[in-house]
């Protein structure tokens, strides 16, 4: 998320989901994968926070 002067409240920047599917592998192992990344332009005095939680 962005606080900055323009953004004076919490505004969400980016948000990402996980994928799980059984592989065709022996044993049918299952397989997650999760992919996330993102550019921001920042300025002087900006702050960014990251959230995370268990799936």
């Amino acid at each position: 998320s962005r606080l900055s002067p323009e953004y004076p409240q919490d505004v969400p920047l980016l948000r990402a989901a996980r994928s799980v599917c059984r592989g065709g592998g022996p044993g049918g192992l299952w397989v997650e994968s999760l992919y996330q990344g993102a550019v921001f332009q920042l300025r002087r005095g900006d702050q960014l926070a990251a959230t995370t939680s268990a799936g």
